[in-house]
């Protein structure tokens, strides 16, 4: 649970303040990793070259904006070497690919599908691009930056506590394909500024959710729960 998502429960649920607890989510970061060697051959994969590779990964709903991101990579802002590698699957699919092509960008997107190797397929990527119209909290999010990679998002759900702007990734409202597109123009455009925020957001997702934290954080509510009834 987040921040943002307690807020909604607050707020829209009205439930009383005193009654939530917030326990943040906890991972196990040796299981998020990649290798040079495994993001080499998913470029290899896909014949991108020396190209720069967008990545963006969610099931294929219009609440993911990916209507939004095709947009943006229109724009002539970002560069026209960039290529943009889609994970996911999803009943938009097809219309998806219906709006690349109306947008000439056919040759520039990649419809991946479902991959079971996605930190590989994240790891490969010069940029990771989360243009979601709504979210709880993004475990893309989380991951991608756990991967050290930069990331471009739309600010809901949690991705503020994710992304500081100038600290560890870019952050633009929704459904603003202008402003995507120039937050992707500025990360592709200065990769010495996005590796240092890619650095910067695995030490704060890493910082901010500990699976140690997060286990004692439930055993400490089970306990008070438990007292109640004794």
């Amino acid at each position: 649970m987040s921040e943002s998502a307690r807020r909604v429960v607050v707020e829209t649920d009205r439930v009383a303040p005193g009654r939530v607890r917030v326990v943040p989510n906890g991972y196990d970061w040796d299981r998020i990793c990649s290798t040079p060697e495994a993001a080499r051959s998913i470029r290899l994969e896909f014949d991108v070259g020396d190209d720069l590779l967008l990545c963006t990964v969610g099931r294929f709903d219009a609440l993911k904006g990916h209507e939004v991101l095709l947009h943006a990579l229109a724009s002539p802002c970002v560069p026209a070497h960039s290529r943009l590698l889609i994970v996911g699957e999803g009943p938009s699919e097809s219309s998806l690919r219906q709006l690349a092509r109306t947008l000439g960008l056919a040759d520039r997107c990649i419809f991946a599908g479902f991959r079971s190797d996605v930190y590989n397929v994240m790891a490969a990527a010069d940029l990771i691009v989360h243009p979601s119209l709504s979210e709880a909290q993004c475990q893309v999010l989380i991951e991608a930056l756990a991967l050290a990679r930069p990331v471009v998002a739309t600010k809901v759900g949690a991705a503020s506590e994710l992304l500081i702007p100038g600290k560890t990734g870019w952050l633009v409202p929704p459904r603003d394909p202008t402003a995507l597109a120039t937050a992707i123009s500025e990360a592709l455009q200065d990769p010495t500024r996005a590796h240092r925020y890619g650095c910067a957001g695995r030490a704060r997702v890493r910082a901010m959710y500990p699976i140690e934290r997060m286990l004692a954080a439930y055993e400490e509510v089970y306990r008070r729960l438990l007292g109640r009834l004794q």
